[in-house]
């Protein structure tokens, strides 16, 4: 009987040791491996609500830009009504996402002179479908990338938190949130969050209640953006 007890107890520590053992792996690589992070996040959180702002601008004068987006969204078999249908500005509805165009006149006062903003409305939408929105939106402004020959072009991310939800802040800011953090700015090289991103790597931009990039290369944009929407 004595054996029996001692047998099952010992079994009881080996299972008890291997679940510790895998639980502190788990802690260590979550904390401190920032793929493993994504990782975890990724597979758990797809079905998740997530809220972010997607834009795309450039420098464009012809009145071809409406005409040559539209043939991208037919090359790229995406369906669509036009929810705004105006001379310099067309809002379109691909299945309930939203892409609104916006064509002015350029102002040359030597800062930005790009006049045409593509962007999707915000909505909530969970993760899994926001990236999805964001390889349609790369078939649709690629081929515009393409067509018109675009020379200086701009991608833009913005992922927004709940209060107290973001997780780039820390723990000890977090306890600091609501009225008494006032605000919070950091920035970190792209390519220690994503691997594979360019030498020439951009900056994220870390503030309270949301993170952004801007990047010019679509690639390494797409993939730094579904990097964050998963974090």
């Amino acid at each position: 009987m004595l054996n029996i007890i001692s047998d099952i107890i010992g079994f009881v520590s080996s299972v008890f040791g291997i679940i510790s053992g895998l639980y502190f792996a788990y802690k260590y690589f979550y904390d401190r491996k920032i793929g493993f992070y994504l990782w975890v996040h990724k597979i758990f959180s797809g079905r998740r609500e997530v809220h972010f702002k997607l834009s795309y601008s450039f420098n464009y004068t012809n009145q071809n830009l409406f005409e040559i987006f539209e043939k991208a969204a037919k090359l790229s078999d995406l369906d669509y009504t036009k929810e705004i249908n105006l001379k310099n500005q067309k809002m379109y509805n691909f299945d309930g996402v939203l892409i609104d165009i916006f064509q002015g006149e350029i102002i040359d006062d030597g800062m930005d002179d790009r006049n045409v903003f593509i962007k999707v409305v915000n909505a909530g939408v969970t993760l899994r479908t926001a990236e999805d929105i964001i390889s349609m939106f790369g078939k649709l402004t690629l081929y515009l990338s393409e067509k018109l020959e675009l020379e200086d072009q701009m991608y833009n991310f913005q992922m927004i938190y709940p209060e107290n939800k973001n997780p780039f802040v820390g723990m000890k800011l977090k306890l600091m949130s609501g009225d008494n953090l006032l605000a919070f700015n950091a920035k970190i090289n792209a390519n220690k969050l994503v691997k594979g991103v360019d030498h020439n790597s951009p900056q994220i931009d870390i503030y309270k209640k949301e993170v952004s990039v801007n990047d010019k290369n679509y690639l390494d944009f797409s993939n730094i953006a579904k990097a964050l929407l998963a974090a």
